[in-house]
């Protein structure tokens, strides 16, 4: 703005010193041209010194001003028309709720997008303020909802580097005035985002490539490509047309320390080491999360997103960082129809306390739970697949 206000000053100028020179010799009444020169200069002066517009904010004609509600995971901008300067910036959190059982209060990330670049400049907690300095040609503000905000009412105050209102003075003989040098004004050295030397992934295995109908299994969730990793917070989801979730088994050294709750299919842990020698420097397996087949078909345990943290810094990791994996379910019932019914707990029946492989294994699959013998461990298991097949209809 400031080059171009420096610009048109120079062909007004120009143009004031032409006219001048010619009616004035020509004879032109003074009192007129003075009239026409002090028209044509407000006219020019309030075009050329129009204030720029930003979307979502109000111009009193000395701060822009407006309140914005954001909410977690959602991003709000606030646009510039055009480049401008900023002596001030104030955010003031006006509203909202602490979420969370640990009484998280809710936080709101604010960055500055300019010609130079981005600057994070902090984070807007519940019912408090967040004020910078100066930034030159800035082109928007960015306000995101973290995932610990429901939501907060945020008042944003810009206050405008102040341009000064030329003043016309008519004179009947014009002179040069040569044009001040601008002083340049150093750009703020930005902030650096915090970002790991390496590329840290929380990835899912699943040992078993398949595995029988109303069996269980453990899918283990690991941290890696990581240095002095002490505290990890992350989500995981599972496929629950599929799968049954049974609970998680901790890891030596690996604490959970919420309370997880299965919220339809979708699952959060907090985890920290418990001391030194656990930092996290290489692969490691944080958490054991325990699942039981329940419907034939593919089923996918996949890790969504996740934040960790060093003893200086915490980290987000990028999605396609957050790795998943998955497992087939078949049908292993007795007598291998792919489904079970009361012909499967007749055959076993049939075979009580046979050893399971000397059962025909080419026909049956006999042995169902518990040790290579038939026996009630293996009746049990197949009653309560039964049970829990919807093909299978009672007699009406």
């Amino acid at each position: 703005m400031k080059g171009e206000i420096k610009l048109f000053t120079q062909q007004l100028h120009k143009i004031l010193e032409t006219i001048l020179e010619k009616y004035y010799y020509e004879g032109f009444n003074m009192k007129k041209i003075i009239m026409f020169l002090s028209i044509f200069m407000c006219f020019a002066v309030s075009t050329a010194f129009a204030s720029p517009t930003i979307t979502g904010l109000q111009f009193d004609g000395t701060v822009y001003s407006g309140t914005i509600k954001v909410n977690a995971y959602d991003t709000y901008e606030f646009i510039a028309s055009e480049p401008i300067d900023a002596n001030s910036i104030k955010l003031q959190g006006a509203g909202g709720s602490y979420t969370g059982s640990d009484g998280s209060p809710n936080i709101v990330s604010v960055s500055i997008i300019t010609n130079s670049g981005t600057y994070n400049i902090g984070t807007l907690g519940y019912n408090n303020s967040l004020s910078v300095g100066s930034y030159q040609n800035i082109n928007k503000i960015v306000l995101t909802g973290t995932n610990r905000a429901s939501s907060v009412n945020v008042f944003v105050t810009i206050t405008p580097t102040e341009i000064p209102t030329p003043t016309l003075t008519p004179s009947p003989t014009p002179t040069t005035t040569p044009s001040p040098t601008p002083t340049v004004t150093p750009e703020p050295t930005p902030s650096p985002t915090p970002t790991p030397a390496l590329e840290p992934t929380l990835d899912v295995t699943i040992t078993p490539e398949k595995i029988g109908l109303g069996k269980e299994f453990t899918a283990d969730i690991s941290l890696k490509n990581v240095k002095d990793i002490y505290a990890e917070d992350f989500e995981v989801k599972y496929d629950k047309e599929h799968l049954q979730y049974l609970g998680f088994e901790e890891v030596t050294g690996y604490k959970v320390y919420n309370k997880p709750v299965d919220q339809n299919g979708a699952i959060r842990f907090v985890v920290a080491s418990q001391g030194e020698d656990f930092g996290i420097n290489e692969d490691t397996v944080v958490v054991k999360l325990k699942f039981k087949a329940k419907a034939k078909g593919t089923a996918v345990v996949d890790s969504t997103k996740a934040r960790i943290a060093d003893t200086k810094e915490e980290y987000d990791l990028v999605t396609d960082n957050c790795l998943e994996d998955s497992i087939l379910i078949e049908a292993t019932d007795v007598n291998k129809s792919g489904t079970f019914t009361l012909v499967d707990l007749a055959i076993d029946a049939r075979y009580f306390k046979y050893f399971a492989p000397d059962v025909d294994p080419v026909k049956y699959n006999a042995q169902q739970a518990g040790d290579e013998y038939v026996n009630d461990d293996d009746l049990l298991f197949i009653v309560d697949q039964i049970l829990n097949n919807p093909e299978y209809l009672p007699n009406s």
